[in-house]
């Protein structure tokens, strides 16, 4: 167990689900929210939105966290393309990653009248009520409410 700062043996703090290199937390049901909200929620627990860059990882995230988005469409994935349309900027950790896992016809932000500019992982079949799309990734609008998974890397072990 781990307390005030402290990590365990595993390199993640209390609380913390470990992957590979990586530590990941998922917010409850009060932190779920915009792209603004993620960002300074995982900027509050010294981390960054989560973004997969293996086809393991993506299906440990899509496994360990579709169960707490209830009514919500997905997860935030660290991946956006508001600077340059078209352009999409996935961050895992800080380090830019070229992995991508689009829906089929996504990113789609140009049939959209609103700019969706963030991307998120499926986690939930909505209108096209097809559960093959569950774990794709797809396009957003920053103000659209999503559950929030938080990620930040291991702490190296002591002794």
């Amino acid at each position: 167990m781990v307390t005030n700062g402290v990590f365990a043996a595993r390199g993640c703090p209390y609380g913390w689900v470990p992957y590979a290199e990586s530590c990941y937390l998922g917010l409850d049901g009060s932190m779920e929210g915009h792209w603004s909200t993620a960002v300074m929620q995982c900027d509050r627990n010294n981390a960054s939105i989560m973004a997969p860059s293996s086809d393991w990882e993506n299906k440990f995230i899509f496994t360990s966290f579709q169960h707490n988005v209830n009514q919500l469409d997905g997860v935030w994935i660290n991946c956006n393309d508001a600077e340059v349309e078209g352009e999409w900027n996935c961050n895992e950790d800080g380090k830019p990653t070229e992995y991508r896992k689009w829906e089929p016809n996504q990113p789609d932000d140009e049939k959209h009248l609103g700019d969706q500019d963030y991307g998120f992982m499926i986690t939930r079949v909505y209108l096209k009520k097809n559960p093959d799309v569950l774990g794709y990734w797809g396009d957003v609008q920053a103000t659209h409410e999503m559950f929030i998974v938080c990620e930040r890397p291991r702490q190296a072990r002591c002794g």
